[in-house]
């Protein structure tokens, strides 16, 4: 994100509308749906709206569908270790909307962004976590098991 990435994005998804097909109907979720899918995301502690989370408006898309602004929403990485929120956060919007987040290599115990691949290889308090089967979402990020 100090690269500039989120600035781009948002300049990026800014442009797009329906006038010119970049945006369109969600056939998935409706309007209604991804609206209370953002407002449970925003409810995680820390989590905060980057841009867009509104109904796009004059258009006659059909209620069944949706259509949202593109939407982003910040979710801070360490909240994921919460098996709900991991939920939230990993559940597939086909539609303009990006759950954002950033990684600061300290959640895989400093490794310098290695993921883990052993349970030791967690940060502390993330190793008091991990479950006895080695499913704890934070090992599921990294694709791997942790114990």
């Amino acid at each position: 994100m100090q690269a500039g990435l989120l600035d781009k994005l948002k300049a990026l998804a800014s442009t797009r509308q329906l006038s010119d097909l970049t945006i369109g109907p969600v056939l998935t979720w409706t309007t209604s749906a991804m609206l209370e899918h953002i407002n449970k995301l925003l409810d995680v502690p820390g989590a905060k709206l980057l841009w867009g989370g509104q109904p796009l408006t004059g258009h006659n898309i059909p209620e069944c569908y949706g259509a949202i602004q593109p939407t982003a929403v910040f979710v801070p990485l360490k909240a994921m270790k919460d098996p709900q929120v991991f939920e939230l956060v990993t559940t597939e919007v086909f539609g303009p909307f990006y759950v954002v987040t950033e990684y600061d290599g300290e959640l895989w115990g400093g490794l310098g962004g290695v993921p883990p691949t052993r349970k030791e290889e967690l940060a502390p308090d993330l190793q008091q976590e991990c479950s006895a089967s080695g499913t704890h979402p934070t090992c599921a990020l990294a694709a791997s098991p942790c114990c």
